[in-house]
Parts: structure tokens; sequence; C-alpha cells
């Protein structure tokens, strides 16, 4: 079979947007529907499809080019800063083709016109084309350009599209064939009807600060001893370095982690550790209407203070008639003081509860575009409105905000596991839950920041790794106090926008299926036994992380059991960098075909995140 990019319904990741000079991860949606289609396609690929293809990007991305263009601009963006997640009938649902890093960068790539000559018709244009050649040598091309001179206005990529994009005189989905042959071989077009953002979306973004000016002082004059924001001998105000992270963006929800690390950054830290520490965050849309549910957690190393801020958000089409919508806010979170210092029971950051705990949870009109909150969820309260700007600059409505809730536990609060409940109420009474009006669309947005923080003793004191630390769960759910039978209309009514584009990041890694036996040395499917299985670790997989349970799997087969558990067992090969994963999978004749040349292991690593592997293999 052809590796063509439709041929996989790739898992989507949440973490697409390339970390490299983040300004605003954001994401643009194009719909439409299919006008013809020949060729090399597949069979539900045909007129009158609709598609949806979502185009995540930066709108910091470096221009890769400039050039004048009659009386205006073309500006170039490489084509490394865009994903594209397309959305076909059921052979991509979705499919993820990917950006060939070996083509010409001019080809593969976002061209910005400002005023700019159009190819085809020779006046003066504004609009946008987003280019990609594939790996597989096919080109996909977003076409929106016309004579509406008002669109594109300078250098730059704006996080929410003009809606008249779709209206502009060319706005095309066109998909060819290979480079060398150009549509010949295989060609698509389809329309353009709409251009917006997404409806829903996830964002995840770590922050971190190394104190390697590390305060050791004790001075009444000092008014925050040893910690990272410091007064020095000479009376001047010091602090760490900053270092923010965005690991999500777009669209999504799934499980993952990070440890931050920064160690060409650390010129001036006399230590051999580089970890500022580690951070987990999920998110998952649950329960019968589809809420929101977070988990985030952060907790440092040495000298490190790190914050999770995990960002989500859904919208909702509700279609019954007027009523309250009661929701409550379940916040599960675990604050501890591991600090190694006696001393420091009083010092900021260091003290217990200086990790102190964050959640917002905001209800908002559907009518308003959320990807330009970007990062700022978290600060959507009653009477905002006037703070934040829709697309043409203007303030959001009054009334916007429908209600909220938030919580920050106790300054001194330390406990090992802690749970509360929080009402939402609404805006215009907060003695009640928000009202929904008869078929109104709503948005439920999310934050939840999970701080910890770092102790390192300088000098010549024995070096320390205490901290504080959180651990947080946030769920929205139906108050359960409220009368069954709202509750029951609610649930029945509710529906979130997106409900089939939520699954796991899908990481591939590389295993060897019977390692050491000749290609010759096909399996039989009768045999009795175990079939062996190499996972092979690397720099970004530890097979540490590996859970060996039920769902650790080579195609149907489960693991063979010991009298000590899992036959599964931690090697490396003598060329090896990093540790691999030997198991034993039992035999099943029901596995396996006569004449299959493929065979695929999946399994998860402990934090949910999903990985697989494939082989080629000879049965009888």
């Amino acid at each position: 079979m052809k590796n063509k990019w439709w041929c996989v319904a790739f898992a989507i990741v949440l973490s697409s947007i390339p970390l490299a000079a983040v300004a605003m991860p954001t994401a643009w949606e194009f719909r439409g529907a299919l006008t013809s289609v020949t060729g090399d396609f597949p069979a539900d690929f045909v007129a009158g499809t609709p598609y949806r293809i979502v185009v995540g990007f930066d709108t910091g991305a470096p221009v890769l080019s400039s050039s004048p263009s009659g009386g205006g601009t073309r500006y170039f963006y490489a084509a490394d800063s865009l994903t594209y997640r397309v959305y076909i009938g059921t052979s991509c649902a979705p499919c993820e083709p990917t950006n060939n890093p070996a083509y010409d960068p001019a080809a593969s790539s976002i061209i910005v016109r400002d005023g700019a000559t159009d190819p085809a018709f020779g006046d003066a244009v504004d609009g946008y084309t987003f280019n990609l050649v594939t790996a597989d040598n096919l080109t996909i091309n977003l076409l929106l350009r016309g004579p509406v001179l008002d669109i594109v206005n300078g250098i730059g990529l704006p996080a929410l599209p003009d809606p008249r994009l779709a209206g502009l005189r060319v706005a095309s989905l066109d998909i060819c064939g290979t480079v060398a042959n150009g549509c010949a071989s295989a060609s698509l077009t389809g329309s353009v009807e709409s251009v917006s953002t997404p409806s829903y979306g996830a964002e995840y973004t770590l922050t971190a600060r190394d104190c390697y000016y590390n305060d050791t002082t004790t001075a009444s004059g000092d008014p925050l001893p040893r910690d990272c924001v410091y007064v020095d001998a000479g009376g001047t105000t010091r602090s760490g370095h900053g270092r923010k992270l965005v690991i999500g963006g777009g669209l999504g929800s799934g499980e993952f982690t990070q440890n931050i690390s920064f160690a060409s950054d650390w010129t001036n830290y006399p230590g051999t550790g580089t970890s500022l520490g580690g951070t987990f965050g999920a998110v998952s849309f649950g329960g019968p209407a589809g809420l929101p549910v977070l988990k985030a957690s952060s907790s440092p190393t040495d000298i490190a203070r790190n914050n999770s801020n995990l960002l989500a958000y859904q919208r909702y089409t509700y279609s019954g008639a007027a009523t309250s919508l009661p929701l409550i806010v379940d916040l599960g979170y675990g604050i501890a003081d591991h600090s190694t210092d006696t001393s420091a029971s009083a010092e900021l950051g260091l003290r217990p509860g200086g990790a102190t705990v964050g959640a917002v949870l905001t209800i908002v009109d559907g009518g308003i575009p959320m990807p330009a909150l970007s990062g700022n969820i978290n600060s959507l309260t009653c009477g905002a409105e006037a703070s934040l700007t829709l697309p043409d600059g203007s303030p959001w409505p009054a009334g916007s905000i429908l209600g909220s809730a938030s919580f920050a536990s106790p300054a001194a609060q330390v406990a090992a596991a802690i749970a509360t409940s929080l009402d939402v109420r609404s805006c215009a009474d907060p003695s009640q839950p928000v009202h929904l009006a008869a078929n109104q669309s709503f948005i439920v947005a999310t934050s939840i920041q999970a701080p910890s923080r770092g102790k390192w003793s300088a000098g010549t004191q024995a070096a320390g790794n205490g901290y504080v630390d959180a651990s947080h769960t946030m769920r929205v759910t139906f108050d359960p106090n409220a009368p069954s039978a709202v509750v029951q209309q609610l649930a029945d009514s509710i529906a979130p926008q997106c409900a089939d584009c939520f699954v796991p990041e899908l990481k591939t890694v590389a295993i060897d299926v019977r390692p050491g036996s000749p290609s010759s040395d096909c399996i039989k499917p009768n045999d009795r036994g175990a079939i062996a299985v190499t996972i092979f670790g690397s720099a970004d997989f530890h097979v540490s992380d590996v859970r060996l349970d039920d769902s650790l799997q080579l195609g149907t087969l489960g693991l063979r059991a010991g009298h000590k558990g899992p036959k599964c067992s931690v090697m490396r090969t003598l060329s090896g960098a990093f540790d691999d994963l030997a198991c034993q999978f039992e035999n099943a004749t029901a596995n396996w075909t006569t004449g299959q040349v493929t065979e695929v292991l999946t399994g998860k690593l402990y934090n949910g995140l999903p990985f697989q592997g494939s082989d080629t293999v000879c049965v009888k």
C-alpha cells in the first residue's frame, strides 16, 4: 500500500505547535465541500463530501522572506510552523499530513499577501495561502485571496481569521499528486465556505524560574531571605531568571509530561544538576455532557520554582427550554512541605502553603471567539469583559461572561489531600446559578494552576533538595443537590460541539518482534509458547515508564505471566545508548493471519500516554 497521508488516521497531538518563538499557538478551521476528485484518493473522497481542516500555527513565527509585489508585499513563513488536521469521511478522522523538510521551503510555506499582485488576475489583493508539501510529496493548498484590501495590514499572522476570507474571489482547497507529476496523477478541489477559529481547545503553559542567584543571607533588611527574589548585600533587589514553555495549544485533550531542564542556560549555576523539576497535565471532557476535567501537578528539584498552568475550553450547544445551569467544580488537591531547611518555614515560596492552588471556571456566551483568550482564561471573572477584545478590536459585549467560580488555597494550608467544592454562580445574580436561555450556546472555560517551589543551599552549605509541591484534579459536573429533573434535562439537551477529536497523543516507538530470528523463520500460529519482543528506548522514550499490564499487547496477545509478574526485563544491547525492554507475549492462533507481514504493539506509559510500534513478521 502506498504510504499516502490519508492511509493512516493519526491521533491528534495536543502539542503539535513548535515550541520555538511561541507568541500565541492558534488554529484556523476551514470548512467546505469537495467539488471534484480524480486519481488515487480513498473511495469516500467524492464530490459533495463535506470536509474540515484545522491549520495550527504560531502567530510569532519568524518571516522566512518577503518581496515587493505590485504595490504591496508578499511575506513567506516556513511550513514547519504549520500543523494540519484533515477530516474527510471515514478515511480521515482525522489525518495529519506532515511537512517534508527536504523540499523547497518557498513552495511549502504560508504566503501572506498585503496588496500584492494576484498571480491569476493581475490586480492587487489581500489574502493567505497555506501550502504544504507532505512527506510523500503531495501538495495541499488552502488558497484565500481577493481585491478586498483591508483584510491584511502588514506583517504578521493573526490569531483570529477575518470571516470575510471565505467570500474572497479565490477561496478553495487544492490537493495535487506528487510534486514531480503535478495534478496529472491525482487532483482534489474543494470550496471554502467558512474560515473561523475552532470552538474548543486546550493549552498547557509551563513556567519555571531557576534561582541561581540564590540568597543565603538572613539580614533583617532582607524582606525575602533565601528565596528567588532577594536583596543582595549592596541593597539591590535581585531575582532568578524566568522561563516559560507552552507545550499545548489548539485542539484536543490528552496526557502529557515535561521535564524542565535548562543546562545550557545555567552558566552561573555551580552545581551539577540541570533539572528544574517535572510537570504533568491532563485534559479530558467527561460525564453526561462532556464537561472538562483537568489534572495538573508540578514538583521541583534543586532550586526550582515551577508552575503548571492548564487551560481548557469547550463550546456546548443547548437545545432545551430556558433553565438554570447548576454546575459545581470539584477540586481535589494535596500540598506538602518537603523543605530540608527547617529554618525556612517563614520564607516566601518555602513555607507550608507556599504552593498555593488556583482554579477558575467561567461560563461565557457562545458567540465569543475563545482562542483570543490564549493564556487569559484564568483572568475571566464577572465584569471583566471590557479588558477583552473581539477580532475587530472592540471590547466584549457587556454581560457575555455569564458566571464564574474561583478558588485559591489558604496561604498556610498544608495537608496530604484536601477536597473542596465550588458553586458556579451567575454574574447577574450571585445568589443563583447561571441561567440559560432557550437554545443558547455557551462555553465552559477552565483554568488550574499547580505551582511548586524548590530550595537549593548555595555556597559551602550542603546541597538540599527540599521543596513544597502540590497535585490537583479539577472536575466540572452537575450539582448533585440540583433538582433531578433539571439535571436530566440538561444531560439530555447539552452536547459538546466536538465529541470526536479529544484523543491522547500517540507516540511511535521502535520494536523488534522475535529479535535474533532469521527472516526465514516464520511464526507458526498453532505453536504453543511465547513471542519475544524488544521495545527500544530512546532519548524521549524511557522503557521504565511503560505500564506492564493489560494495556501492553502485541496485536491481541497479552503478556506472559511469571511467578513474580509479567515476563519483562530491562536490558541494554551492546550498541545501545538507552535501556530497552524485553517482554514475552503468550502466543494464540487467533492473532495471526497466513501471509501477514506486519504486527503492531500497543501500550501506555504510567502517565497515560499511549504508544505503539510495528515490525515486519513472517506468518506461515
